[in-house]
């Protein structure tokens, strides 16, 4: 690591813990405001964890995965198209990436992975992430799915 980036993390691990209950706080609205859509997932802490939500990955339900991906896709661009910005963050897994060919594992081997990586996507997450900011995101994804 070069000086500077260790005086830059330096400084900021100061506001670490800060950051971290700020993260916290928009997954809770988040969840309040999402939780009730059925054809979504959101987080769920176990009790005696503490989740710091670097990401907000939600998931779209559905029978079909097929299905679940094309509505993730949907939901993505009507999202971009009002202003609010979404992530896919490993669009494919691990164990289909060509890096790991030597391992000679094939589609359908980890089906969880899989289907994480074709219905999830992460919303806008960050310490300085305002109410109302979530509850627009909220408002259009309600606005999707009633659609």
């Amino acid at each position: 690591m070069e000086g500077i980036q260790g005086a830059v993390l330096g400084v900021k691990l100061k506001y670490l813990a800060d950051w971290t209950d700020e993260r916290r706080r928009a997954a809770a609205k988040y969840k309040e405001l999402l939780g009730n859509i059925e054809q979504l997932s959101v987080p769920e802490e176990l009790p005696d964890v503490k989740h710091v939500y670097h990401l907000y990955v939600v998931r779209v339900n559905g029978k079909s995965l097929d299905k679940r991906e094309e509505t993730r896709n949907k939901l993505q661009v009507f999202l971009s198209d009002n202003g609010i910005a979404s992530g896919l963050h490993y669009p494919i897994p691990l164990h289909l990436q060509k890096c790991f060919g030597h391992l000679s594992y094939n589609k359908g081997d980890f089906p969880v992975t899989e289907d994480l990586t074709q219905s999830g996507f992460s919303l806008p997450m960050f310490p300085e992430l305002k109410d109302e900011q979530i509850f627009y995101i909220a408002e259009k994804m309600n606005e999707f799915f009633k659609a």
